[in-house]
C-alpha cells in the first residue's frame, strides 16, 4: 500500500489556529445558543479529519471557545465536564491515527522483506509483473483487498479482552435466579435484550412504524430496557404535547455528547402532585409499555389497580406519601430483571409499603413528614440552639427543605399548602370528615365547601366544628406578593442624591436583623423573588411605594415641624427619646438648625399611652398638604396582613378536639420596635427629618425661644407614621412566620403585626436558658429562631396562660370563649356615645370609630347592622381632614349599639355557633302558636307539650306568644325533666321574624 502524495499526517508543521468563531453574545437563549455551540464545536471536529488540524491544535481550539461561551452567556464555570465529550472524540481518533500508522509501518517493512528474497533456485527467474498470469493477479488483488478490510474493521473496533461471565461473584445466583423465573419474565428479558442490542435503532424503527404512542425520545429509552420512567418529564412532555409546543430533540450524536454538560438543556419536568397528573402520566408510560411489550397488559393493570386504591382509600392530604411509594417501588423494579410492575408485594417492594403509606400518622408529635421534600424533621429538638453555637450548619438546615425554585410568585403554593394542611390532618385528625358520619347536604357535594346556616349579616364570622382550616394570613402573602420595590432611577439625579453624597455622615442602613440568616432558612421559599427582595431591603433600606413628586406643586425642600408641645414634659420626653434613637442607631447625630436641600421634616407629638404616665412617639408623616404618605401609593400598601380570631379560633377548635381531655394554654410572643426593624432607603431617610428643641406654647407666648436651639436627627428606620411601614413590616415578618411554620413546624402559628400567638398543651414545656424559666415548647422554638435571626424581644412582653389576651380578647382555650375586657367594653361604649353627640367628625374619625366598632365585632357578631349607615356616610371620601356631619340615622344605629354592648356579657362561646340543622342536629323539635294557644312536639321520644293563653295577658299577641313558644324547649325545667335534651336543637316553626330577633 502506498501513502497518498504530499507530507504524511504526523510531518505536517502544526499551528494554533489564528482566529475562532465569535461566542453567542450575551442575551442569546439557551438554545440557540446550545445550537450554535454544537455547530462550531462539530467543525472543529471536521478540521481535524480533513488534516488541517493536528488533535493538539483541535483540543486547544475547543477549550478556548468553549470558555469564552461559559464567559459570554454567564454559566456555571464547569469547562472540564463540558469539553470532555468533544477531547473523547479528539482522543479517539488520534488513537486510531496511531494505529494505522503503526500498522502501515509493519505492512510496509513485510512488503520490503519479501522482495528482498526472491526466488534464486535452481532453474528459477525472478519473479515479475510480466510473468504472473492475469489469474492470478485478480487473486493476489482480492487478497489484499480482504486485508484491507479486515485492516479498517480492526481500526474501527479495537478488540476488546472477552470477559469471562462464568468468574463473576453473582454469577451462581444469577443462574438459578433465571432458571426459575416464570416464562412472562423470560420472555420480557427476551425483548429487553433484543432492543438492548441496538436501543437507537430499535426507537428510530417504532417511531417509523406510524402506530407508535407518543412518548419523548429519552423516556423511550427506558421504556425499551425496562428501566425507570420518570413521570415527571413524562407529565411535561404529554403536557406540552398536547397544547402544540412539543419540541423533538434530533436524537444526533453530537446531542448526545452534550447530554448533561452545562451546555445540553436540561428534560423538561412537571410535578406530578396528585392523582390526576399521576394516571395522566402513568396512562401515557402505560401505552408505551404495551407497545414495545404486548404481553403486559394484565401485569399493568394489576398494578394501576394497586395504586388508584391506595389513592382512594386515603385522606387527600396523605396523597403524597402514596406518589413516594409509587415512585420508589418502581424504581426498584425498574433496577431488577425478576420484578415485573404485579410484583409489588415482593418483600422489597412492601418494605417500601411500610415506609411511605402504613407509617402516615405514626408518631406524629415528634416527627413530621414534609411533602414538599419528603424530608422528616425533628421538630422537638432544640435546633437553634445548636445553630447558635456552631452557624455554619445553617445552610444545612436550609437544606433539609428544599422544593423546586420558580421566579412566578405562588408558583409553589399549593406545595406549601398541601404539606400544611398534610401536617395539620396528622397531628390534629381530619378535620374534613362529616360528624356522627353524617351526609353532607346536595349543595355541599356540588360546591365542595361547607354552607353556613348563620344569619345573612353573620356570614364569615360564625364557626365550626369542621371549619376550613388556613395557615397564617401574614405568612401565605408572602408566598403570593409582588417584591418590594427599590428607589427608582430618577431618584439618584435630584437635589436630595446630592445631599447624601455631601453628607454621608447623616445616612445609614442598619438593622439589628440578619439578612444572610433570615436567607438561609428561605431557601425553600416558593416565591425566590419576593424573598430577594426583602433582604436586598433589609440591606439597603425600604423604598416604600413612593412617588415623591405626584404633582408639580410639590417643592424640594419642606419644613413643616412647626408644632409648638403643650409643656416642657413632653419636650424633655422628645429630646431624650432622639438620644435613645441615636444609641440604638435608628437616628443621625444631631444637626442644625436649618435644613439640608431636598430635605423633609414633620411634626413630631408625645402621646400618653393608655393606663401609664409615660409617653409615646409619634411622627406625623399625614400632616400638610406636602406630607411624605401623600406620596405613598395607596393601592400598593392598603389591605390588612394580620391574622385575627377568625382564622385562629379554627385552629383552636381543631387543637382542642384533639385534645379532648388535656389542659390547653394560649402562649403570646412580642417583637420590640416592631417597625423600627426595618431600615429605610437613605433617598427615603432624607424625607423623614425628625426635629428635637421644639418649643412650648408658654415659651412661643412669651417669646422666651431662640430657633438655634433646634436640633434635627434623620430617621434611618420605619415609622409608625408612614403608609408603607405596615406593608415593609408584613413582609419581614411574614417571612419569619413562613420559616417557624414550614421549617420549625409551628403549625398553628398566628401573627398580628408584632404579637404572635398560639395554643399549647399545658404539660408541653422548655426551658428558655435566657429569660431562666419555663415556656411552652412551641414558643421556646420561637424565641430561639428570633435569637438566631437577630429580632430583639422582652422578658415582660413573652406571656402564656389560659385564659390570655390575643388581639385585645381574653381567650380561654378550656372554655371556648372570647370574652371582651370590662375596661375595653367601656372605653368603646363611651367613645361611640360622644361621636353619636357630636355634629362633625374628620374623615379620619370616621374611619377610627369604624374599626374600634368592627374589632368588637369578634365578640358582638350581631351588631354588625350598627355601621350601615356609618358606610354609607363615608363611602367614596378620601381627604382625610374633610369634616362629615353625623346625621339622625347614624346617630340612632350607633345609640343602638352602645346600648346593646352594655347590657350583653362581651363572651363568645365559639365550639359551635354554626351547624348543619340537616344533618348535625341532636334534638328536632317542631311547634306552632295562635291566638288560643300554643305547643311543640318532639318526635325522637313522640313527646308534646301544648298550653292555652290567657286573652288579658300583655303577652296575647300572636307574636309575643311565636317568641314564647321559641324559647320553651330551651327552658331549665324542661331540660331537668327531660336530660337526653342536650346538644345542638333544631326547631320548625312558621315564623321568620322570630328568630331574626
Amino acid at each position: 500500500m502506498s501513502n497518498a502524495a504530499g507530507p504524511s499526517r504526523v510531518d505536517r508543521p502544526w499551528e494554533t489556529p489564528a482566529d475562532l468563531p465569535q461566542a453567542p453574545p450575551p442575551g442569546t437563549s439557551r438554545d440557540e445558543a446550545g445550537r450554535q455551540t454544537q455547530q462550531h464545536l462539530q467543525s472543529f471536529l471536521d478540521k481535524l479529519n480533513s488534516r488541517e488540524w493536528s488533535p493538539a491544535t483541535t483540543k486547544t481550539a475547543i477549550r478556548r471557545y468553549v470558555q469564552s461561551v461559559i464567559n459570554s452567556l454567564d454559566l456555571p464555570d464547569n469547562l472540564d465536564a463540558t469539553i470532555k465529550p468533544w477531547y473523547d472524540s479528539v482522543d479517539d481518533y488520534e488513537r486510531r491515527l496511531n494505529l494505522a500508522t503503526n500498522e502501515g509501518g509493519r505492512r510496509s517493512n513485510t512488503l520490503q522483506s519479501n522482495n528482498g528474497h526472491r526466488d534464486t533456485s535452481p532453474g528459477g527467474h525472478d519473479e515479475d509483473a510480466r510473468s504472473i498470469s492475469g489469474r492470478e493477479r485478480r487473486r493476489r488483488n482480492r487478497d489484499d483487498q480482504s486485508d484491507e478490510e479486515d485492516d479498517e474493521d480492526e481500526l474501527r473496533s479495537p478488540k476488546k479482552v472477552k470477559q469471562d461471565v462464568s468468574k463473576f461473584g453473582w454469577a451462581a445466583d444469577s443462574a438459578i435466579k433465571r432458571a426459575n423465573l416464570s416464562p412472562r419474565h423470560r420472555e420480557v428479558i427476551s425483548l429487553v435484550e433484543n432492543y438492548s442490542a441496538d436501543v437507537d435503532s430499535s426507537i428510530e424503527h417504532l417511531e417509523s412504524s406510524g402506530t407508535n404512542p407518543y412518548l419523548p425520545r429519552k423516556q423511550w429509552k427506558f421504556v425499551l430496557r425496562d428501566q425507570y420512567v420518570e413521570l415527571s418529564e413524562v407529565l411535561a412532555a404529554v403536557t406540552s404535547y398536547h397544547s402544540g409546543d412539543v419540541q423533538r430533540g434530533n436524537g444526533s450524536a453530537l446531542s448526545d455528547a452534550l447530554e448533561g454538560t452545562t451546555l445540553a438543556k436540561p428534560a423538561a419536568s412537571k410535578p406530578v402532585l396528585d392523582q390526576v397528573n399521576w394516571r395522566r402520566a402513568w396512562r401515557a408510560v402505560y401505552n408505551a409499555i404495551l407497545f414495545a411489550f404486548p404481553n403486559r397488559r394484565k401485569e399493568l393493570d394489576r398494578y394501576e389497580d394497586h395504586i388508584q386504591k391506595l389513592f382512594d382509600g386515603h385522606v387527600e392530604s396523605n396523597h403524597s406519601n402514596i406518589l413516594r411509594y409509587d415512585r420508589a417501588v418502581r424504581a426498584i423494579i425498574g433496577s431488577r430483571r425478576d420484578l415485573l410492575y404485579d410484583d409489588y408485594t415482593h418483600e422489597d417492594c412492601s418494605h417500601c409499603f411500610t415506609m411511605y403509606v402504613t407509617t402516615t400518622g405514626a408518631n406524629p408529635k415528634r416527627f413530621v413528614e414534609n411533602s414538599t421534600a419528603g424530608t422528616a424533621v425533628d421538630v422537638t429538638g432544640n435546633m437553634f440552639a445548636t445553630i447558635a453555637k456552631n452557624p455554619d450548619m445553617v445552610p444545612t438546615l436550609a437544606q433539609t427543605n428544599k422544593v423546586e425554585k420558580t421566579t412566578e410568585p405562588g408558583a409553589s403554593f399549593f406545595s406549601t399548602s398541601r404539606f400544611w394542611k398534610s401536617a395539620v390532618s396528622c397531628l390534629y385528625g381530619a378535620v374534613v370528615e362529616d360528624k356522627k358520619g353524617a351526609d353532607v347536604t346536595e349543595v355541599e357535594k356540588s360546591s365542595g365547601e361547607r354552607m353556613s346556616f348563620l344569619l345573612r349579616f353573620m356570614r364569615g364570622l360564625g364557626f365550626r366544628w369542621d371549619s376550613k382550616l388556613v395557615y397564617s394570613k401574614t405568612a401565605w402573602y408572602t408566598e403570593m406578593d409582588k417584591p418590594l420595590p427599590r428607589p427608582p432611577a430618577e431618584e439618584y439625579e435630584g437635589v436630595a442624591w446630592r445631599t447624601i453624597q455631601e453628607n454621608p455622615n447623616l445616612f445609614e442602613t442598619h438593622t439589628p436583623i440578619s439578612p444572610d440568616r433570615l436567607g438561609s432558612l428561605l431557601n425553600n421559599h416558593p416565591n425566590p423573588s419576593f424573598v430577594e427582595s426583602v433582604l436586598t431591603t433589609l440591606r439597603e433600606g425600604l423604598w416604600p411605594w413612593a412617588n415623591t413628586r405626584p404633582s408639580k406643586s410639590f417643592p424640594e425642600t419642606w419644613d413643616n415641624a412647626w408644632a409648638p408641645l403643650p409643656s416642657l414634659k413632653e419636650r424633655d420626653f422628645i429630646d431624650s427619646q432622639c438620644e435613645v434613637e441615636v444609641e440604638a442607631k435608628r437616628h443621625s447625630p444631631a444637626f442644625g438648625p436649618e435644613l439640608f436641600p431636598g430635605m423633609y421634616s414633620t411634626p413630631v407629638f408625645a402621646v400618653p399611652k393608655p393606663h401609664t404616665d409615660t409617653f409615646r412617639l409619634v411622627v406625623h408623616q399625614s400632616a400638610g398638604e406636602y406630607c411624605q404618605n401623600n406620596m405613598v401609593d395607596r393601592d400598593e400598601t392598603r389591605g390588612a396582613r394580620m391574622d385575627n380570631l377568625l382564622v385562629f379560633i379554627p385552629l383552636l377548635l381543631a387543637f382542642a378536639r384533639a385534645h379532648p381531655s388535656e389542659k390547653l394554654v394560649i402562649w403570646k410572643s412580642d417583637v420590640s420596635s416592631a417597625f423600627r426593624l426595618v431600615p429605610v432607603h437613605p433617598l427615603w431617610q432624607i424625607r423623614q427629618v425628625v426635629t428635637a428643641g421644639m418649643p412650648t406654647k408658654e415659651e412661643l407666648g412669651k417669646d422666651m425661644w431662640d430657633r438655634s436651639r433646634l436640633r434635627r436627627h434623620v430617621d434611618w428606620s420605619a415609622c409608625f407614621g408612614n403608609r408603607g411601614s405596615p406593608r415593609a413590616w408584613a413582609s419581614v415578618m411574614g417571612l419569619v412566620i413562613w420559616i417557624a411554620i414550614f421549617i420549625l413546624h409551628i403549625l398553628l402559628l398566628c401573627c398580628y403585626v408584632d404579637d404572635c400567638f398560639s395554643v399549647a398543651l399545658a404539660r408541653d414545656l422548655d426551658y428558655y436558658e435566657p429569660y431562666s424559666t419555663w415556656m411552652p415548647r412551641e414558643q421556646v422554638a420561637l424565641l430561639r429562631l428570633w435569637d438566631f435571626l437577630g429580632i430583639p424581644h422582652k422578658a415582660a412582653k413573652q406571656l402564656w396562660g389560659s385564659p390570655l389576651a390575643i388581639i385585645g380578647f381574653f381567650v380561654d382555650p378550656n372554655a371556648l370563649t372570647a370574652t371582651l375586657p370590662p375596661d375595653s367594653k367601656s372605653d368603646l361604649v363611651l367613645h361611640v356615645r360622644e361621636f353619636a353627640a357630636s355634629r362633625r367628625r374628620s374623615l379620619t374619625e370616621w374611619q377610627q370609630l369604624a374599626g374600634w366598632m368592627n374589632w368588637s365585632f369578634n365578640v358582638f357578631p350581631l351588631l354588625r347592622p350598627a355601621l350601615s349607615n356609618v358606610y354609607a356616610k363615608i363611602g367614596g371620601k378620601t381627604k382625610a381632614s374633610a369634616l362629615i356631619y353625623v346625621n339622625k340615622a347614624v346617630r340612632n344605629e350607633l345609640v343602638w349599639f352602645a346600648d346593646h354592648v352594655e347590657t350583653l356579657s362581651g363572651v363568645l362561646f365559639f365550639a359551635s355557633i354554626d351547624w348543619n340543622p340537616f344533618c348535625e342536629a341532636d334534638i328536632v323539635i317542631f311547634c306552632d302558636a295562635c291566638l288560643e294557644g300554643m305547643g311543640f312536639w318532639v318526635p325522637s321520644n313522640n313527646t308534646g307539650f301544648m298550653a292555652v293563653t290567657d286573652p288579658s295577658s300583655p303577652m296575647a299577641g300572636v307574636f309575643s306568644i311565636e317568641k314564647l313558644l321559641r324559647c320553651s324547649p330551651l327552658s331549665n325545667g324542661l331540660r331537668k325533666l327531660f336530660l337526653h335534651w342536650t346538644g345542638l336543637q333544631k326547631i320548625h316553626g312558621d315564623s321568620l321574624s322570630t328568630p331574626t330577633i
